[in-house]
């Protein structure tokens, strides 16, 4: 099922001061691609900052409404551990072999960071900030005044850093440059310690040791390329008063539920598989907010996501559908919510990483997909199996520099025995869907009008709208 942004429906984040977004990736572009990206938050740059960062995880609390609450910071233990003597060269050498080198982060409190995309860091001779969390990237731009600055060996922050905020499911965020931070460089320059006030280290090495990625297995240019053309199952009327079609994919069937003066109605418009028109079924708990999102699970449970007028406050409800009545079965309230995604998995439905509303059914293959690494232009998507097969795709994408897209990781899914995923190339209709096989045949199609509603193992769902007449259309997998 698709992946949604709570932002497209609740209201912009923060965002940088104008300019920096553009500085700052054109920074990245330079000296690095092996990163996430996603529209920026402001965010305070201290070591209080920096272990919220870490720490600041969302925390579920079920009560009668399954209210999810924000989690206060945690403590972490950390074991003792000695400052090292500040470095093995003389301070005045220390900035010179320090400055506008790519580190690469290889190990927190003694032990080897385990994640899909390296954590690393620039700092900037001009003062000026760069890096990656392992999810996230982060920076500021020194011209706006301040930086960092080395006092012997100690860092000083002064000035506030920029975030992108994607939402990397069990990915811990490394951040070993914060204020106070005391470096060490052994003396061949090629292993650097860093130690937070806290007492945790890390140590990195300069980049240019890693094997470069593999050719591409797809490469899409920034414009142009074939539109999709899917096969149309069936073309209805349908009253309903805005753009955004609210459509799932179930396991027996697909669903529209209409808007009326941006509410549900507590309708549910359905066709079978074939495109046969059913008979119209009703909610039996009709949500009385705003009306935001609709998912299917692969169960046949109907996920209905609402949002108040005033405020920032999800409510989700799950529904069984009993005779021509879907039940209220479950749901959740979350609060203060910009930066999680909705997903719906085969155990249930997941906020970021975080399971909100769980299904009795679960994966008997245990495969997973997922983004592996990620950069601007080139990025990786994995597809796993449980008993430890595996297959990589790399994928080249040219961003069209006259209408730069948001730069945010690819939506992948499990799709026949490949891959489908969604991405986009610029902000001037650059939207595409991509499959990706094991045997080859890799392709790419715009979407041109189509919206992903939903996709399984066997086939994706896309709606268009024209007026009042919505079609809905499939891409069957190749077995």
């Amino acid at each position: 099922m698709p992946e949604i942004w709570i932002d497209d429906h609740t209201g912009d984040e923060l965002t940088a001061r104008p300019g920096f977004r553009e500085s700052l990736r054109a920074e990245l572009a330079a000296q690095d691609t092996n990163r996430h990206h996603a529209p920026w938050r402001a965010i305070a740059w201290s070591t209080a900052a920096a272990a919220v960062l870490v720490t600041g995880a969302v925390l579920l609390t079920r009560d009668d409404r399954n209210t999810v609450v924000p989690a206060g910071p945690t403590t972490a233990t950390t074991p003792p551990t000695t400052v090292p003597s500040p470095t093995t060269v003389p301070d005045t050498q220390l900035f010179g072999q320090i400055v506008d080198i790519t580190w690469i982060v290889d190990t927190a409190d003694g032990s080897p960071i385990a994640l899909p995309s390296s954590p690393s860091f620039v700092l900037g001779g001009d003062g000026g900030l760069t890096g990656f969390d392992g999810c996230n990237t982060y920076g500021y731009d020194a011209a706006d005044g301040g930086g960092w600055t080395l006092n012997g060996a100690t860092i000083t922050l002064s000035q506030k850093i920029g975030s992108t905020s994607v939402l990397c499911p069990g990915v811990e965020p490394v951040l070993p440059i914060i204020d106070g931070a005391v470096l060490a460089l052994d003396g061949s320059g090629g292993v650097l310690t860093i130690t937070q006030p806290s007492g945790a280290t890390y140590t990195a090495h300069p980049a240019g040791d890693e094997p470069p990625l593999p050719a591409p297995d797809l490469v899409v240019p920034a414009v142009g390329g074939p539109d999709l053309a899917p096969d149309v199952v069936a073309t209805l009327d349908i009253t309903t008063d805005e753009r955004f079609v609210r459509a799932a994919l179930l396991p027996d069937r697909f669903v529209v539920l209409p808007v009326v003066g941006f509410h549900f109605d507590g309708t549910v418009i359905s066709v079978d598989r074939d495109g046969n028109r059913l008979p119209d079924t009703t909610l039996d708990v009709t949500p009385t907010d705003l009306a935001g999102i609709v998912l299917g699970g692969f169960d046949g449970t109907l996920y209905v996501e609402t949002f108040p007028e005033v405020g920032n406050t999800q409510a989700t409800l799950a529904y069984r559908l009993d005779g021509d009545v879907w039940r209220e079965v479950d749901s959740f309230v979350v609060e203060d919510n910009n930066d999680g995604m909705y997903s719906v998995t085969d155990a249930g439905l997941m906020l970021g990483d975080t399971m909100v509303i769980p299904t009795s059914s679960t994966d008997p293959a245990g495969d997973r997909v997922f983004v592996s690494t990620y950069g601007i232009e080139t990025f990786q998507i994995a597809r796993a199996q449980s008993q430890g097969a595996s297959t990589t795709w790399t994928v080249d994408q040219t961003l069209d520099p006259a209408n730069p897209t948001a730069m945010l990781a690819p939506q992948v899914y499990r799709f026949g025995d490949g891959v489908l995923f969604t991405n986009s190339t610029s902000s001037a209709g650059g939207d595409y869907v991509g499959i990706l096989r094991p045997g080859g045949s890799n392709r790419f199609e715009r979407l041109a009008g189509w919206t992903l509603a939903g996709v399984d193992d066997t086939t994706a769902l896309v709606i268009d709208r024209s007026g009042s007449t919505v079609r809905f259309a499939v891409i069957t997998a190749a077995r």
